[in-house]
Order: structure tokens, then sequence, then C-alpha cells
């Protein structure tokens, strides 16, 4: 049969699903006598456990006669293996080797691990020309992480690359394919107005897109657009709902700011008692803004007794993260220590006020989540090295 035709059968043969299973091994033995697309296909579902039992080594050995007849897909996949350490021992070399044949071909998904590698020093020294060089033809074939990764580039300058509206284009590409990490940033560059004009009514889409996929710092910052009234009103019900989201996952900056909902009484009741625990799993994590308001309730005797020495206590380690409130209250906590000295510890009512600045003050923190750094790509699920196709 040609093998083109060969090649149709065995696309149509892997569509029709499980009734067609007998003229699937059929089609399957077109890998048997060399084809390499049928090869390839075969690695795939041993990789993915597709109709067969998953199994690395197979998928191994099917990517590798593939490979070795030419098929780009192929080479990327068998490169992937050894960059991973699946179904093989790990071998960068042996992956750098498989994803540079594979790009030599204009491969999209080789060209992005190979700016991967390069960005992350992995394999070879660190080269972010290289490494750009690689993710811009990625991106231009369409690859969703390959144009995060040049918004980035382009964001923070690296590399001498720093432009804002290109950082924009890409972040909208990606954010366009559902790359919640882009979409995330894309809201962000619409809420400050970089590389395009200020919308909140776009920063809201976006961000709303990301925190439905459950991206932290979209849900964040997504829920301080609704504390702060910055859509156009106040939705306390919708940002508290989206605080409990990152606040279920650990996040520091989600109970700080669920703790600062349950300490001014917006969208739930109010409760000292919840505000400080809140603040107290913030604070322990080393988030600046929950050591603050930590050290703010100690003071005042807000869901704790007064307690100059503790609230002295949280007040130092938020102040020598430079938080500048805190070296204010820290001052006065300070100076009120000395000229109480065993008297009873009284509510520094003085302190409330910052209190509701620490409101405000949270809403900065999104820049440091923000400014997504190539380098630190491996950290982000989205721009995880290796690709497989």
């Amino acid at each position: 049969m040609h093998k083109i035709a060969a090649v149709c059968l065995l696309f149509l043969l892997l569509l029709a699903g499980p009734s067609f299973a007998t003229a699937f091994e059929e089609a399957l033995a077109y890998a048997v006598d060399g084809l390499p697309e049928a090869q390839y296909d075969l690695g795939l579902m041993y990789q993915r456990g597709d109709r067969v039992e998953r199994d690395d080594a197979k998928a191994i050995e099917w990517y590798r006669k593939s490979a070795e007849q030419g098929y780009a897909a192929a080479q990327n996949n068998l490169g992937y293996m050894y960059e991973r350490g699946a179904g093989v021992s790990a071998d960068i070399d042996e992956a750098l080797k498989w994803y540079r044949k594979a790009a030599a071909q204009d491969n999209p998904e080789a060209e992005g691990n190979l700016g991967s590698l390069y960005a992350r020093g992995v394999g070879v020294e660190r080269d972010y020309v290289q490494s750009f060089a690689y993710y811009s033809k990625a991106a231009e074939q369409g690859i969703a992480r390959a144009q995060f990764a040049v918004a980035s580039f382009y964001l923070d300058g690296v590399g001498g690359k720093q432009d804002n509206a290109k950082a924009f284009e890409y972040f909208r590409r990606a954010a366009e394919q559902n790359h919640k990490q882009a979409q995330y940033c894309l809201g962000w560059l619409y809420q400050e107005g970089i590389g395009t004009a200020r919308d909140i009514s776009e920063a809201e889409n976006w961000y709303r897109k990301a925190a439905d996929q459950g991206v932290l710092e979209a849900q964040n910052d997504l829920g301080m657009l609704y504390l702060l009234g910055a859509t156009g009103e106040k939705k306390y019900d919708e940002a508290v709902k989206l605080f409990r989201q990152t606040v279920a996952q650990d996040s520091a900056v989600g109970q700080n700011n669920l703790g600062i909902m349950y300490k001014s009484g917006f969208g739930v009741p109010q409760d000292y008692a919840e505000a400080v625990r809140l603040f107290r799993l913030s604070a322990n994590k080393g988030n600046h803004m929950g050591q603050f308001n930590l050290g703010i309730m100690y003071a005042n005797g807000m869901g704790v007794p007064v307690g100059y020495g503790q609230a002295r206590i949280w007040l130092s380690l938020a102040a020598a993260q430079g938080n500048q409130m805190a070296r204010q209250a820290l001052k006065y906590v300070t100076a009120e220590m000395k000229k109480n000295q065993g008297k009873p510890q009284l509510p520094l009512s003085a302190l409330r006020p910052l209190l509701n600045q620490s409101l405000l003050a949270a809403r900065p923190m999104q820049k440091q989540t923000s400014m997504l750094h190539v380098p630190k790509e491996k950290q982000m699920e989205t721009g995880t090295s290796a690709t497989a196709q």
C-alpha cells in the first residue's frame, strides 16, 4: 500500500475506537514494517497508555525506531524521555542530541524544549540569546508555552530585550490558547496599563479565566479588585470566595487576605479570632503582611490578649522584609513598652488605622508574582521543560 494511504488508514483507525480493535492491530503492523509515522504513533500509545498498558520502555523502543528514520516528532519525544528518565536512564546529552535533530527540522516542541534547557542552563551553559532564539521559533509556530516564555523575556528585559508592547502581544497569543499563567499575566498588564491601555474590565476578564484554572495569583488579584471596588462596585462575597480558593491551596497571601475580610467583617461575620488564626498561618510562612497584621492584632488585643512582646516580634519580622508600616508601628510599640514597664498593657488604639491601610498595602504584592522570570520557568506548571507531542 502507498505510504500516504497507510498513514491515512492508521489515522482513521485510531479515531475509530475500540470497536475497530482487530483492524487497529492490523494497522499497527505498518509500524513493524518500518513506517516511521506508525512507529511514532505506537510509541505515543505506549507512553500514554492509550489502548495498551502504559509501558515507557516500549514507548522508547518505538520512538527510537521512528527517530532513527528522521521523524521529527519521534526525535522530540525520544529526547523528552531521556530528559525525564522515563523508560530509560536520564541522559541530558542524549536528550539534547534528539531535540537538536528535531529542531533542525523546525519541530516547534523541540525548539521549545531547547529554549527551556538554555534558559535554565541544564545540560548546556545558560544562554539567554540561544534560549530566546529557540523559544521565538516555537512561538511563531503557535506553541503557547513558548509564546509565554518570549513574553517573559520581553517583560523582564532578560538579555536586554525589554519591550512591554511585545510582552503584551505574546502573553495575549498564549492566553488566547488557554495558557493559564499567560492569562494571569495578561490581566495584570491590563490592570497596570503596561504594554497596553489600562482596562480594568479586561483585567477582570483575564484574571477570571486564570482563576477558574486555579492560578493562585489570579484568584488573589481578582479578589483584591472586588474587595477594593476596582471593577465599579465592591463585591465582598466574590472576594471571600476567591480568597477561600487560595487558602484551600495553602497560599500565604490568600490567608492574609481572608484574614482581612474576617477582621473587617467584609462578606463574612466579623471574627477577630478567625482573623488572627489566618494571619498567623500567613505569618508563619514568612508573608510580611501576615506578620504585620498579626503584630497589630496583638498590639490591640483583637482576637488575642494584648501582648506588646508578641506584637514587637511579628512587627520586627515584617519590618526586616521592608514593610514600612511595620517599621512605623514597631517604633510606637517599642516606645509604649518602655513607657509602661510594670504596668498593665492596654490596647494601642492609635495603631488601629494601620489595619485599614494594610488592606490597601496588600495590593502591590501581586507585582512580585507577576514578574515571571524565564529562568524560574520550571517552577511554573506551564513552563515545564520537556514537552512530548
